[in-house]
């Protein structure tokens, strides 16, 4: 789904949200979430007057308006979210670094799977983070709407997005989850797993499968065991690359990031092919370069990290200049 930003007027509390003209549909919303968590059993209610005042973490609505790819409609969305920055480390949450693939082995597994004619599916967990347990007693001051009384707040059986530790504690949810049913998982690239036919890429709530066709059906039946997962189909793009395949083989681009620059910072291009990114004998003047302005600074710097995407991610023949620069 992508998200509608210049539709709607988007609420930022729940009072505000019954205010619009989108009333129904912002209370429906909220409806949907409290009964998701309600089905995933992600709190118990506890008296406030037990619970001690610093293990308490503050929460909001956070509202938003995507459109549904394959309908078309406008979908209305709410989420509970923690207020991470009220958590006290060493109370209510400890380590919170979780692993996400890296690029390279995106194209290794992606060159494999050429190789051997694999079949490739990218789906995504709903609701990742509702899936993984509580490793602190978290006790969270429920939003409006929800309880009804002040009195009480909801002791987290489960994680919640906007806390610190929800990735960490999804990232090991999948892990075990896949290596009690089989799967290895790699010493040195932590979100890559596989076992005989299939290999897996995990990217926060995003699977890349890639194996024999009944090998991938297994594994999508056995991620529904526990988790809810939504079929994305062929990953046309997967982490800003752009995924194309042929009789040959598997073609991977930026052309998606690279339009996006394009209209961004206002190319022009005179339409002569180079075969090198960097001009022969170019040298950097500093002494002789007049000093950016302040906003010619921001403009620099949002170039240079928007190319170095692209060279660690697909297009390698670019590093050394974007290096250099």
């Amino acid at each position: 789904m992508v998200q509608i930003t210049d539709k709607y007027h988007i609420p930022k509390t729940y009072e505000e949200a019954l205010r619009t003209p989108q009333e129904e549909e912002w209370r429906e919303a909220v409806l949907e979430e409290l009964n998701l968590m309600n089905r995933k059993h992600v709190y118990t209610l506890v008296n406030k007057s037990k619970v001690p005042r610093k293990k308490i973490v503050k929460s909001k609505w956070l509202f938003s308006v995507e459109l549904d790819s394959e309908t078309g409609e406008d979908v209305f969305k709410a989420r509970i979210m923690a207020k991470g920055f009220t958590q006290r480390k060493g109370i209510n949450y400890g380590e919170t670094s979780a692993p996400t693939a890296t690029y390279e082995t995106v194209r290794l597994v992606l060159s494999l799977s050429a190789m051997m004619n694999w079949d490739i599916l990218q789906v995504e967990a709903t609701d990742a983070f509702l899936n993984a347990k509580s490793q602190y007693d978290i006790y969270l001051e429920p939003p409006d709407a929800t309880t009804g009384d002040s009195n009480i707040v909801w002791k987290l059986n489960r994680t919640v997005y906007g806390l610190k530790q929800s990735a960490r504690g999804w990232y090991f949810t999948v892990r075990d989850f896949l290596k009690n049913n089989g799967f290895k998982n790699s010493a040195v690239e932590p979100c890559l797993f596989w076992r005989k036919g299939v290999m897996l890429i995990l990217y926060v709530d995003e699977f890349l499968i890639c194996g024999k066709n009944k090998s991938i059906k297994e594994t999508l039946q056995l991620l529904g065991k526990d988790f809810e997962m939504k079929i994305i189909g062929y990953p046309n793009n997967f982490l800003g690359i752009n995924i194309r395949k042929t009789d040959n083989g598997i073609i991977l681009t930026s052309e998606d990031q690279i339009d996006r620059m394009v209209k961004e910072f206002d190319f022009s291009f005179s339409g002569r092919r180079l075969d090198t990114p960097l001009a022969k004998g170019f040298e950097k003047k500093e002494d002789n370069s007049p000093p950016l302005n302040k906003k010619e600074h921001s403009v620099y710097r949002s170039l240079i990290g928007k190319l170095l995407f692209l060279a660690n991610s697909v297009r390698v023949d670019i590093a050394f200049a974007v290096s250099y620069l």
